[in-house]
């Protein structure tokens, strides 16, 4: 009962050659499928159209820190990065006693149920991750790749020449 094509926005960041890509390939493949995807790509898309939610599907990327709890802010009710204004009861609470614990059980446990829940309920499906490459002269020492969004330069004051 569903009229077609069903319009789908996607928007992000402009210029970005990797989102405007991305946006080519969804469309390629949806457009078949009863879907019109529009490119709604733009250099304003984070102060204006991501806050005002006008768009249907948003591209962009989570860079993790090394704080357990650093998704809380994006995936819990109310809190400033959740652009969707995603609310799940469930969420909510493993958020919290995972932020309040310091057992390593726990917030395994908690970011388990996390998980399962953002997936059962179709929020934030991650596309792809990118991959972590880091290549250097072998003259250089104690390089190291780090999964957080400091990638390859977290430590680069420690870095040496070799002798």
């Amino acid at each position: 009962g569903i009229e077609t094509p069903i319009e789908v926005r996607i928007g992000y960041s402009a210029p970005n050659p990797r989102r405007t890509s991305e946006v080519d390939i969804i469309k390629s493949s949806c457009d078949q499928a009863g879907f019109e995807i529009t490119d709604a790509g733009s250099a304003d898309f984070f102060s204006n159209a991501l806050p005002a939610g006008d768009y249907e599907l948003a591209l962009f990327a989570w860079a993790g820190s090394g704080q357990i709890a650093s998704g809380q802010n994006i995936y819990s009710t109310n809190a400033p990065q959740n652009y969707g204004g995603y609310s799940n009861e469930t969420v909510d609470q493993a958020w919290s006693e995972l932020a309040a614990s310091l057992d390593p059980e726990v917030h395994l446990e908690q970011t388990k149920i996390i998980e399962r829940e953002l997936w059962d309920t179709l929020f934030g499906i991650p596309l792809f991750a990118h991959p972590g490459i880091v290549a250097h002269d072998a003259d250089v020492e104690n390089v190291r790749f780090t999964a957080t969004q400091n990638g390859a330069l977290w430590n680069a004051d420690q870095w040496l020449l070799a002798e």
